[in-house]
């Protein structure tokens, strides 16, 4: 795996742990509200896993915020910075109906990486 996907994966895991802990909702918790198994999110909030879309969005709606919020670009390495921008704007050429198949075009790009 390269240094940057590295880089980008930590960043994220340390996003998800620290607006956790601001809700002060322990790991389980977090895990039993995403219907996520508690060692898989320890393993993303180490930077260890890789989630899916579908995954990030359970995350967020635990969270109670958007997967947007989860990708901000100040949180992430330089090397991603703006990226959750153009995501933004590809996102909202989407039509609604739709939403379940770009996630599903998106999870099988990040399955070639």
């Amino acid at each position: 795996m390269d240094v940057q996907r590295e880089n980008i994966m930590k960043a994220l895991g340390e996003r998800i742990r620290s607006i956790r802990h601001k809700l002060s909702i322990s790991q389980e918790e977090l895990a039993f509200r995403a219907k996520l198994n508690s060692a898989y999110l320890g393993q993303v909030e180490r930077g260890l896993r890789c989630p899916t879309i579908d995954t990030l969005c359970r995350i967020a709606l635990a969270l109670e915020i958007t997967p947007a919020d989860l990708l901000r670009s100040e949180d992430l390495p330089d090397g991603a910075v703006g990226y959750d921008q153009r995501m933004k704007e590809l996102m909202a050429k989407v039509p609604p109906e739709k939403m379940g198949q770009f996630f599903k075009v998106l999870e099988d790009i990040i399955g070639l990486l």
